[in-house]
């Protein structure tokens, strides 16, 4: 019985302090585990909410852009080219939209919502894609800040 008894006392201090070493490695990779899920979880939602972020502004962008096409196209059906100016004006100053303008194919700006813009030539990357056939192009600038769109406007 000594010797059982023994031999049970020395198992036992044996293997506690593996036990504990056990614990803790197991507490461990739980711990990062749920630490790396937290961190997927994370960035999925993040990529998620900015991906419907940026469509949801290009839909906002596209509609703004139709309603201003229709405008301009009403005015210059009615004859009333001048009602063309003073709607970009309006809309320049009133809204978000910084930039408006009409420009021709070559890249000069006919009627712009800054009066000291018209007349001048602007270098635009897209005028060549709207060339070729494409109705509208719409670009993020996440430095800038900024929702660009090109659309053509026949007539």
């Amino acid at each position: 019985m000594n010797h059982k008894g023994a031999f049970g006392l020395w198992n036992l201090s044996l293997f506690r302090p593996l036990r504990r070493r056990l614990y803790l490695k197991v507490i461990l990779v739980m711990f990062f585990i749920l630490v790396i899920w937290i961190g997927i979880y994370t960035y999925v939602g993040i990529y998620m909410q900015t991906n419907q972020f940026l469509e949801n502004s290009r839909r906002r962008i596209i509609l703004l852009t139709e309603t201003i096409e229709n405008s301009i196209v009403h005015s210059m059906l009615i004859g009333k080219h001048e009602d063309v100016r003073d709607l970009l004006i309006t809309i320049g100053a009133q809204s978000d939209m910084r930039d408006l303008r009409i420009v021709t194919p070559d890249g000069l700006i006919l009627v712009s919502a800054k009066l000291n813009e018209e007349g001048q030539s602007l270098p635009l990357d897209g005028l060549n894609l709207l060339q070729e056939g494409e109705r509208q192009i719409v670009r993020f600038d996440f430095e800038k800040k900024r929702v660009s769109m090109l659309k053509s406007i026949m007539g």
